[in-house]
């Protein structure tokens, strides 16, 4: 039985409590919200209150999996950095949850190496993260990550699944840019059961991308969705004829020897 310690049980980290629970291991969470914390509690998840540059007190555990987004956080990099130093050096394992937001938005298959944890983007780079956030602070904070012998980098690309249904983002807007722009999505049954396969592996020492391997058109796939779900589809500009990144997750495929395909809700 492992002991697994999810730092930030939002949306993703609660279900990712609820599967190691399933599988017999001692999981321990933390929210920001004290009202939270009965929540958790009724799931079999030992909660406790834990602020990301606080002194809050860190769960002891074997495993750790640090998933907390930086938007809306302060020095995001350099809260991350002290978060690693106070994981107790007994940990055999920490997974930290960064983005493939990383990767600048050209028009090309990108894999992890063509940017590592820590790298400096040049001084004029206007290119943002989701929800705002600066790829340089994305990539500051992996590198913290990446100077801890236990921890294991996993990319994210877009989440679909668990009621976060596709056809909601876009469904109804006007004149939409990128017609043409192949998909990044991840389903969180993959994505459960990819960092599943990496607790097992004990995996350590290594960047991951988690995207599915299927990239059809964001003018294809948003208003396919959105025709299914019977919703207004959205409305692209076909005059915009700019592409963007595909993400390639080959390596965790061959990895875990698990196959990422699902990108219907």
């Amino acid at each position: 039985m492992k002991s697994i310690s999810i730092i930030g049980c939002g949306w993703l980290g609660t279900q990712l409590a609820a599967h190691f629970i399933l599988r017999g291991c001692v999981v321990y969470g933390t929210t920001t919200s004290a009202e939270k914390i009965e929540e958790l509690t009724k799931l079999g998840i030992q909660a406790s209150l834990f602020r990301l540059g606080s002194d809050d007190e860190i769960p002891s555990s074997e495993v750790y999996i640090i998933n907390i987004p930086p938007s809306r956080i302060d020095n995001y990099a350099a809260k991350v950095q002290e978060l690693f130093n106070r994981i107790p050096a007994s940990a055999r394992q920490i997974l930290f949850c960064s983005s493939t937001s990383v990767y600048p938005d050209t028009e090309t298959t990108v894999f992890e190496t063509d940017i590592a944890p820590g790298e400096t983007l040049p001084a004029d780079a206007r290119d943002v993260a989701r929800h705002g956030t600066p790829r340089s602070v994305l990539l500051e904070a992996e590198g913290y990550a990446a100077m801890h012998d236990a921890s294991v980098i996993i990319r994210l690309a877009g989440l679909i699944g668990g009621g976060r249904n596709p056809a909601r983002f876009l469904s109804g807007r006007k004149g939409i840019g990128q017609p043409l722009a192949p998909v990044n999505l991840t389903h969180l049954d993959d994505l459960i059961r990819v960092i599943s396969a990496l607790v097992d592996k004990n995996t350590t020492g290594e960047v991951f991308n988690i995207c599915a391997s299927e990239h059809p058109t964001r003018k294809a796939y948003y208003t396919d969705a959105a025709l299914k779900a019977g919703l207004p589809p959205p409305e692209f500009d076909d005059t915009d004829t700019r592409s963007g990144k595909t993400v390639d997750s080959i390596k965790i495929e061959q990895h875990t020897g698990l196959k990422i395909t699902r990108i219907e809700a």
